[in-house]
């Protein structure tokens, strides 16, 4: 899903800006498996929706893929992302960054993603309508994040928002752990 990549590429694109308090080493970082939970869509911080949306989480065999259809009510002009992370440690969330994208079809990334997801869209522009896709979180993690991550557990938040309300919230856990070398 549009959301998620764009999430993905914001925490890479900072990575080297975040304090991890964390030295690499063989317990903290490395090769990983990835698995999602908590996936839920959440109230944006605007007083009203422009889209009316659902979307589930399947995790099976060939990963966590998230389905979505996504229907926006009028014209929306897709003004910016927020994201937040956060590390999770038993009850206690740690925030690890907030980022804040605006203009998102002036990226180079992503207005590409934005695109692929709202084909109709033209100068950031959604048209009303309906937009069904699916996204595999799994693959797109490897992808992003590369063969080696530090683990433990993260928590994301991102919200998508037009000037006159809410695009679309979602929030999702990840938690990286150890790949046994078999």
């Amino acid at each position: 899903m549009v959301i998620l990549r764009i999430l993905i590429l914001i925490f890479i694109s900072r990575a080297s800006s975040l304090e991890f308090s964390l030295t690499k080493t063989a317990n903290n970082y490395g090769p990983y498996i990835v698995k999602f939970y908590n996936y839920k869509m959440c109230s944006g911080p605007r007083s009203r929706n422009v889209t009316i949306s659902t979307s589930t989480l399947d995790i099976g065999e060939f990963g966590a893929i998230a389905s979505y259809n996504c229907t926006f009510t009028e014209p929306a002009k897709v003004e910016e992302f927020k994201t937040i992370v956060w590390n999770v440690n038993g009850n206690q969330k740690n925030i690890l960054w907030n980022y804040k994208v605006n203009k998102p079809c002036q990226h180079f990334v992503i207005s590409g993603i934005m695109k692929q997801y709202f084909p109709t869209m033209r100068n950031c522009v959604v048209p009303p309508g309906e937009y069904i896709y699916k996204s595999n979180y799994t693959d797109i993690s490897y992808k992003f994040f590369g063969s080696s991550f530090f683990y433990g557990d993260y928590s994301f938040k991102m919200n998508a928002m037009a000037k006159q309300g809410n695009i679309m919230c979602l929030q999702i856990n990840a938690v990286f752990t150890k790949k046994s070398i078999t």
